[in-house]
């Protein structure tokens, strides 16, 4: 399981054969979106810490201003080098998946652990 980074959702998974994920409103006590993922056992969680629910955006004359994102921005792995991009829209309510190729030379391995990294130029 995993927070967003402003804290106001909690993304988990059930045990292995259970298989739901469930985003979860922590103000509210309610989980306002769940998916059944029966393809693989999702082993670990991670939400992207470069987004949160207020983002910086250049205006076309140059300044700065501070938007709201509707978006929340989570990565998931696990057996069969499974390995999935997913994007909660907070206002819609939608949960969409982004599926990875796995190559077969990595089919039986099992990703137990993921994280992001800051992009150092």
């Amino acid at each position: 399981m995993d927070f967003t980074v402003d804290g106001k959702y909690l993304i988990s998974v059930g045990v292995q054969g259970e298989d739901d994920l469930a985003v979860f409103n922590i103000s509210q006590n309610l989980v306002v979106r769940h998916h059944l993922h029966k393809q693989y056992a999702i082993n670990h969680i991670k939400v992207d810490p470069m987004v949160g629910s207020m983002m910086k955006r250049i205006n076309e004359d140059g300044t700065e201003s501070m938007v709201e994102n509707n978006y929340i921005y989570f990565v998931t792995c696990g057996n069969d080098a499974a390995l999935q991009r997913w994007r909660y829209d907070v206002k819609e309510q939608e949960l969409q998946c982004y599926t990875a190729e796995v190559p077969d030379s990595l089919k039986g391995v099992n990703f137990v652990c993921l994280d992001f990294t800051h992009y150092l130029p």
